[in-house]
This record gives C-alpha cells, structure tokens and sequence, in this order.
C-alpha cells in the first residue's frame, strides 16, 4: 500500500509535537541548571547565546563568576564584564572551579534561559493541555446531549452558548484575577470554562446528524437510556471532528496564556513561562534579543505544529484522517 502524500509531513508534525511534550514533562532532567538559580548578577547577567563563565563559591558562600582567571602568588587574579579584578586566593574555596555554559544565553538576573525555557515549556503546555482537556469535556457532553435530545432543551442550551461566546475571554480573566489573585488553576479553569462553546458547536452538529441512524435506534430500542447511548455511541462517532478541534483550540488557549503571562495577569514570576519570559526581556529588546526571540520562536513553533497537525488530520487521504465535511 502507498503511503499518502501528506502522510510524512504529517507524522514528522506529531514527532515534533511529542518531542515537545517530552520536553515539558522531563523538564526537571533535562535542564542543565536550576531555572531560578542567580549565580553572579554582575557577571551573569544579559550574557548571550554560546557564553561561558567559571564560577568559583567563596568561603563566605557567595558566588564569584568571572570570564577568565589566573592565580598569581597569594591573588586570584580574574576579568569579568571588561574590568580586571582581584581577591584573595585563599578567600576561595577551590581551586578549579566549575564551568557554566549557556547554551541560549542568560535573562536579566543571570538566569540560564534554556533552563527557564524548559521549565515554561512545562507550565505553558500544561496549562494548555488542562485548558483544552476542560473544554472537551465540557463542550462534547453539552454538544452531544443537546444534539441527541433536540427540541426546547436544544434551542435554549444553544442559546446560552451563544451569550457565553459573547462575553471576552481576556475581561473575564481580568475580573477573576481581580477577585481571586492570578494562579495557574484560575488559568485552567477560566481558559477550559471560555473555550468549549465552539466545541459544543460541532459535537452538536455531529450528533444531529446521526441521532437517527439505525445503531442509535437498536440501542433506544434495547433500553438504553441518553446517558449510556451518548457516551457509548454518539461520542466515538464525534472523536474524529473533535481531534482536530482539540488540536486548533490547544493551539488558541497556549496563545491565550502566553498573552495572559506577558501582561503579568497570568503565571507569575519567578515561576517560568513563555509569557512571562518574553515579558522580562521587552525592555531589553535591542541589547539582549535573545530572551524575547527563543521563547517567542518556541510559542510559533508551537502554534504552527499544532495548526499543522489539525490540517493534516483533516485531509481526506490522510492515514485515518477525518474527512473535511466533519467539520462542516
């Protein structure tokens, strides 16, 4: 059998988005620094991608990083930042110190910003993924109950998704950030609470259109009640329509967070995200790009790995792709 045309771009697509979420739960593993850790404020500081540092710990348990060293009789002779310094040698603890590589450069604090980036990766996809989980659950089983009971229950439910599709998601926020203090669960709740009308939307219209087919009768007919009918036939037959819609409204709620997070109404520092990352390099854009440039590029990548993925999983001769007319 030929593989379709699409099929390679396609699971290179969610290769790279596994790896993405591999790199968000291993996080912990794979950074190779404390994402909160500030070595030497002075020397470590807006450092950029590629640089290096030998930090040494005094006996009086501060740090000293410097750019290059060299002991000379009783002094430990080093330059940092362009300047030349001295101390002491015996004010050091050890005599080779160790060696601190940034593979992306370092934040305003001196923080690793690789180390920062994984951790962000961690809580923007999990705040993502919760969101979007929320939402599924909320909008498939209002969409698929209202679909499969139709008549005055169905008009007024769809009503009322339409008044909470017209309230902004980004006000609604604001005010309960207000009320209850900014928090990644108040995140969760009110990206999944904001984000399943359009759900409901397309599990309604699926479930619309097969309420009446001869499986969902033999099941009426054997005694089964809404509940069992909607979970054990009506939802399989929507998970097609509703793979897609997951991936498109993962992409809009990590979106979302970033926004929220670089405002500073979302996850709060010095916890990382992406958002919040870009937020403390934006008054350094033109000195130290690197810290908004990584984590927005991240952010991109993202999106478009996911808006990919639902493009895939749509095309009609993609390997058990869903048809186009699903989402009609």
């Amino acid at each position: 059998m030929i593989a379709p045309a699409g099929g390679s771009r396609g699971l290179t697509t969610l290769v790279l988005l596994a790896c993405l979420l591999v790199a968000g739960l291993c996080a912990p593993m794979l950074a190779p620094y404390d994402p909160d850790e500030i070595v030497d404020v002075a020397a470590a500081r807006y450092l950029p991608p590629g640089s290096a540092l030998f930090l040494f710990t005094l006996r009086d348990g501060r740090n000293l990083a410097v750019d290059s060293f060299v002991f000379r009789d009783d002094l430990l002779v080093y330059r940092r930042g362009g300047a030349e310094g001295s101390i002491p040698a015996d004010a050091v603890g050890q005599r080779l110190p160790a060696t601190r590589r940034f593979l992306l450069g370092t934040d305003n604090l001196g923080r690793d910003l690789l180390s920062r980036m994984l951790r962000g990766a961690r809580v923007s996809l999990g705040v993502g993924l919760l969101a979007v989980a929320l939402g599924i659950a909320l909008g498939a089983g209002m969409g698929a109950l209202c679909g499969y009971a139709g008549g005055f229950a169905d008009a007024v439910l769809m009503r009322l998704v339409d008044i909470l599709q017209s309230i902004p998601r980004f006000f609604l926020f604001v005010i309960c950030a207000a009320l209850f203090g900014p928090s990644a669960l108040l995140l969760v709740l009110v990206l999944g609470a904001t984000g399943w009308m359009g759900i409901a939307r397309l599990t309604r219209g699926q479930a619309l259109s097969i309420r009446h087919r001869s499986f969902v009768e033999a099941a009426r007919a054997l005694g089964g009640g809404a509940g069992s009918i909607v979970l054990r036939h009506l939802l399989p037959q929507c998970a097609a329509p509703l793979t897609v819609a997951s991936a498109l409204l993962a992409a809009d709620t990590i979106l979302a967070e970033a926004s929220l997070s670089f405002l500073g109404i979302g996850i709060q520092p010095p916890t990382a995200s992406w958002g919040n990352i870009i937020a403390g390099g934006r008054d350094s854009l033109l000195t130290a790009w690197w810290i908004t440039a990584f984590p927005g590029l991240a952010i991109m990548a993202t999106v478009l790995l996911l808006h990919a993925a639902g493009r895939w999983l749509t095309a009609p001769d993609s390997a058990g792709g869903a048809q186009t007319a699903l989402l009609d």
